[in-house]
């Protein structure tokens, strides 16, 4: 039983010290997509911490305190949401694996740094129809099997 119960706390640390490096990294990354790039050092000083402890939160050595993720999501120019998931998919499309919720989050990313919208329009078109043919697809092995 006790065997058990250190095995959870250990899955529970692992998931711990994902999202830890998960938020650490979408923080790095939405610093240098800044136009001008935002420092470290820059941002440490907008949020009220030192540029060291801002390299911790990027790497995922050190957990980022929600208030200080919330100033930070605010000198970022972005929302908390950004850097902790895509929980609003996930409440509509059910539980993604952490691979799933990465990809959506990457393609998210790349789509919003499309600036044309009629090339927007054109890339949700088509992935529309590329849901549809999988979604039809999946139906009907699924009525196949029965």
């Amino acid at each position: 039983m006790c065997r058990e119960i250190v095995i959870i706390s250990q899955d529970k640390e692992q998931i711990i010290d994902k999202i830890n490096k998960r938020i650490g990294l979408r923080i790095m990354k939405r610093r240098n997509r800044m136009i001008p790039k935002m420092s470290q050092k820059q941002l440490g000083e907008e949020v009220g911490v030192s540029h060291s402890q801002i390299a911790r939160y990027e790497r995922g050595e050190q957990h980022t305190p929600g208030a200080r993720l919330v100033l930070i999501a605010e000198a970022l120019g972005t929302t908390v949401s950004y850097f902790v998931g895509i929980d609003e998919i996930i409440e509509e499309n059910g539980s993604l694996s952490l691979e799933e919720r990465e990809a959506t989050i990457n393609l998210m990313e790349y789509f919003k740094d499309i600036g044309l919208p009629e090339v927007r329009e054109a890339i949700l078109e088509h992935v529309e129809r590329i849901s549809k043919i999988s979604f039809n697809t999946r139906t009907e092995y699924k009525a196949n099997e029965a």
